[in-house]
């Protein structure tokens, strides 16, 4: 009995155990359905294929090793070793690097047809989600283009308004009021001729009303119209508008440049009534003691500023139905312009107002610069 063979043979069964329970182990994980990572479950694959091949050999070389140690009968031995039999473990290598590489191919190296299919898939989504781009753009087009038609229609419909207040104030002015102003004067007339002494009293209530009633003949046009705007034109409306609020609380600086000269009623009428609505704020909210209107027109565009140093607010915190702010917003945006409030509690106001001027009106000559300041009221 040789010492060799017997260690050679005792280390193969060593090992034909330890693999047979290596093999029992992966077995056991194969079934295992919890494995939800494929490139593991490939991994065991390819082990416990290799742990086969690896314990048939164990058992063809402890069998082996065994008949020569005179453990077996010699006879098995010599059957092993007969050649058709010696080629088994080389052709058991070979079944199992061919399924190890047939399994690392199906991993990692896809069907071409699957492949194909799965880009073309990938494509089908990228096509449809294309079209869903589209019909989304179309649709924001569409309204985009009924926008624009409802922004036509609502300035048109803004000028027309602004001419028929216009015509309206023009009739109350040579109208109504005029009527009433020369009715006044002859009643002033008579009020003075000493005939007309026992119609005294009379005569002081017809004048009293006939001056309300030109007050309010005044007032309507106002409202309506200013007048000024169509005799003067948008700067001395501006002029006329801050002499009316400057006073010894509040100075105001006026600055202009640029061309005034052909500007619609439409555009005139906003820029007064936000330059109205911008200094009435500032003389009730502010508390600033100087406020600076700056009206520039220049490259297709009239520029008005409003700025104050007073307590100035949050914008931001402004409630939804305050309609000051509001409406300077939405006069802006009529006229196809933009209207941005800007402050900073204790560090004031400042409306910033851009409204496009129509091409007609750019070809004027420049009208005049310069700044014009009231004088304190003493």
């Amino acid at each position: 009995m040789n010492f060799m063979d017997i260690t050679a043979a005792g280390s193969y069964w060593v090992l034909i155990l330890m693999w047979s329970g290596i093999l029992l182990f992966y077995a056991h994980r194969l079934r295992d359905p919890k494995v939800p990572n494929p490139l593991f479950n490939t991994l065991i694959w390819i082990l416990a294929i290799d742990a086969f091949r690896t314990l048939f050999e164990s058992f063809y070389f402890g069998g082996w090793y065994t008949s020569r140690a005179g453990i077996l009968p010699q006879s098995v031995h010599d059957t092993l070793v007969r050649p058709e039999l010696v080629l088994i473990p080389k052709v058991i290598n070979i079944i199992a690097a061919a399924l190890v590489i047939g399994i690392l191919i199906r991993r990692w190296l896809p069907n071409e047809e699957v492949e194909l299919h799965r880009h073309q898939q990938e494509i089908d989504r990228l096509e449809e989600h294309a079209r869903e781009l589209r019909s989304m753009n179309d649709s924001l087009q569409l309204e985009i283009a009924e926008r624009r038609r409802m922004e036509q229609s609502l300035r048109r419909l803004f000028e027309t308004q602004e001419s028929e207040r216009q015509l309206v104030a023009h009739e109350i002015h040579d109208g109504i009021t005029q009527y009433a102003t020369g009715a006044m004067m002859t009643a002033e007339s008579l009020q003075a001729d000493s005939r007309a002494e026992p119609l005294q009293g009379q005569l002081g209530v017809l004048v009293g009303l006939l001056q309300e009633t030109v007050s309010e003949g005044r007032r309507l046009i106002a409202g309506l119209r200013p007048l000024i705007l169509d005799e003067g034109g948008i700067l001395q409306a501006v002029e006329h508008l801050i002499s009316e609020n400057d006073d010894s609380t509040m100075a105001i600086r006026f600055d202009h440049q640029g061309a005034f000269g052909n500007l619609s009623p439409a555009l005139k009428n906003a820029l007064y009534r936000i330059t109205q609505e911008s200094l009435t704020n500032a003389k009730k909210h502010s508390r600033s003691d100087r406020v600076e209107v700056t009206l520039t027109q220049q490259s297709g565009t009239v520029r008005l500023e409003v700025q104050d140093w007073g307590v100035g607010f949050q914008v931001e915190d402004i409630p939804e139905g305050r309609y000051g702010i509001r409406g300077l917003e939405e006069r802006a945006q009529v006229m196809g312009g933009t209207a941005q409030i800007l402050s900073t509690p204790g560090e004031g106001t400042r409306v910033i107002v851009e409204l496009p001027v129509p091409s007609e009106a750019r070809s004027q000559p420049a009208g005049s610069s310069g700044s014009w300041r009231p004088q304190l009221a003493d």
